[in-house]
């Protein structure tokens, strides 16, 4: 790949489509600002040269830089004209479209400066534009192939007009309604099992799914989990699509404690073993197994 070191004025430089970094938080920007206004910039941006408006150059790696050097250049001039009066060091490569969002997306992983949803959406830019499996883009980026399912899951909840949140409880007033990246993984592995079951289509998949959002609305990570659970059953017992609002109501009227247990090593092994052949979460496997075991023993 050819590359070249060169001085480009800062109003030549405009952020690349293929940066996957959409948002820089202010207060990122202004320490950046002050950084480069005492000692300079120490890292030139990456860039490549525009197809889209010719004579201007694209920054494929160093949104934040960008938008500092912007704001000193608004807020201190005088100290802009005197760093950067030859212009902005950058390094000049000549990226196609998919080695830049895979230029950008490896930096930015590995400085730990991505969204679930912004890594989502990278992701999902690979698979669809450039035909990637998510196992090579994994590969190509060195990223857990964990981490990018739970970020392809977060853009999923996004797109359906939901936020990101913690796992646990939400809070009694959200300007918005979110759910965690575990519960929307919960509800994707459910929709997918009733869509393998009842051979749905594709539409009519995310209807359920968007059903599904809906219908959970205020639960916990833990009883979005359970939901799921129930459903999946319903599923498998009767063929049926499952009624998930009636599942919800279920488990709203169920009352549910949380108990930190000491267990042996070797029962821990068990239900790890347990929820992995059933495709379950380690609590919804200790459950089923504490649930079978009382009722053999006759106090269920």
């Amino acid at each position: 790949m050819v590359e070249s070191l060169k001085l480009i004025p800062l109003e030549r430089l405009r952020v690349s489509p293929y940066n996957v970094r959409q948002r820089v938080g202010e207060r990122e920007i202004r320490e950046l600002m002050e950084s480069i206004a005492n000692t300079g910039l120490h890292q030139p941006l990456v860039v490549m040269p525009s197809r889209e408006v010719p004579g201007t150059y694209e920054v494929v790696i160093g949104r934040r830089r960008l938008e500092a050097l912007r704001r000193l250049r608004r807020e201190r001039p005088e100290v802009f004209d005197k760093l950067f009066s030859d212009g902005v060091p950058c390094i000049v490569k000549e990226f196609t479209p998919k080695e830049a969002i895979i230029a950008s997306l490896t930096e930015n992983l590995q400085r730990g400066e991505l969204s679930d949803e912004e890594l989502g959406r990278a992701v999902y830019r690979l698979q669809v534009e450039y035909r990637m499996s998510l196992e090579e883009v994994a590969a190509t980026v060195r990223e857990d192939l964990s981490r990018l399912r739970r970020a392809l899951e977060a853009l999923d909840a996004v797109e359906r007009g939901l936020g990101i949140r913690k796992p646990g409880r939400p809070p009694r007033r959200e300007s918005e309604p979110k759910v965690s990246v575990s519960a929307a993984r919960a509800i994707r592995r459910v929709v997918e099992e009733v869509a393998a079951v009842k051979g749905l289509s594709q539409r009519e998949a995310e209807s359920i799914k968007d059903e599904f959002y809906r219908a959970v609305a205020g639960l916990s990570t833990r009883e979005i989990q359970l939901v799921a659970r129930k459903a999946r059953e319903e599923v498998r017992r009767s063929g049926r699509l499952p009624d998930v609002e009636s599942i919800v109501r279920e488990v709203r009227g169920e009352k549910r404690v949380e108990r930190v247990v000491l267990m042996s090593r070797r029962l821990i092994e068990g239900v790890k073993k347990l929820a992995e052949e059933r495709g379950v979460t380690f609590d919804e496997a200790l459950e089923a197994a504490v649930e079978a075991g009382l009722k053999h023993l006759g106090v269920l």
